[in-house]
């Protein structure tokens, strides 16, 4: 495999490793010796610190107007629907679905 991804925690708006400095190897479940990339290995603080900071980024989203919210979705549903066979193809990959189960 020429590329390997590298997961890690997306919290308070940036990517970051968990805090136990510890990968694990992430598989193509229906090729378990294909691996995917690696993984960042969290623990219960780097959650705790995801559960508060999601917590405070929904109360910043609720105090948006909703036409702001609404453009914000649409732009989501935008890049979701011109991106949906590589979403798809990761899915097959990471999760073992069919491709059109994952679109």
């Amino acid at each position: 495999m020429d590329h390997r991804e590298v997961y890690l925690n997306y919290i308070n708006g940036k990517w970051k490793q968990g805090s136990s400095g510890q990968w694990t190897d992430n598989r193509n479940p229906a090729k378990p010796l294909e691996v995917l990339g690696k993984a960042t290995v969290s623990t219960q603080l780097d959650v705790e610190e995801a559960i508060r900071c999601a917590q405070k980024a929904q109360e910043e989203w609720a105090r948006k107007p909703r036409p702001v919210r609404g453009q914000i979705l649409e732009k989501v549903a935008y890049i979701l629907r011109h991106k949906t066979d590589s979403f798809a193809k990761t899915l097959t990959r990471e999760e073992g679905k069919n491709v059109a189960e994952a679109k």
